[in-house]
């Protein structure tokens, strides 16, 4: 049963809820959906003035073999993962995206740019 403290009484007697409570539930059913809706439009897009995507050395040898017909599109995707595991998910996004520039095929390079835009440990 739900009850506040300025209707407890009356509304103990009669197990009915109370209204601020009835109101609250009201506002979460209908706020949260449309919050999150608004949400996945809140992504960074390429900026025009930005510097292509490049190859970046010292992030290490570590590989995941992906299916793609581009030698390219593999270096890039092991980049936006090393990237994206060092918590620099901008640059992860950037080189998730030239991943499927290179190979439009590569569904790896999709699922790496809803990780790098999607929640994670450290929330911006």
């Amino acid at each position: 049963m739900w009850s506040c403290h300025r209707h407890r009484a009356t509304l103990a007697l009669a197990r009915v809820p109370c209204p601020h409570v009835a109101a609250m539930k009201t506002i979460a059913i209908f706020a949260i959906p449309c919050w999150i809706s608004l949400a996945q439009h809140l992504h960074p897009e390429p900026s025009q003035n930005e510097k292509p995507v490049s190859l970046y050395s010292g992030l290490g040898t570590w590989t995941h073999p992906i299916r793609t017909r581009s030698a390219e599109a593999q270096k890039y995707f092991d980049q936006g993962l090393a990237l994206f595991y060092g918590f620099n998910r901008y640059e992860a996004l950037r080189s998730f995206r030239k991943v499927l520039e290179l190979d439009a095929s590569a569904a790896i390079g999709q699922w790496g740019v809803a990780m790098a835009l999607g929640p994670h440990i450290i929330w911006t």
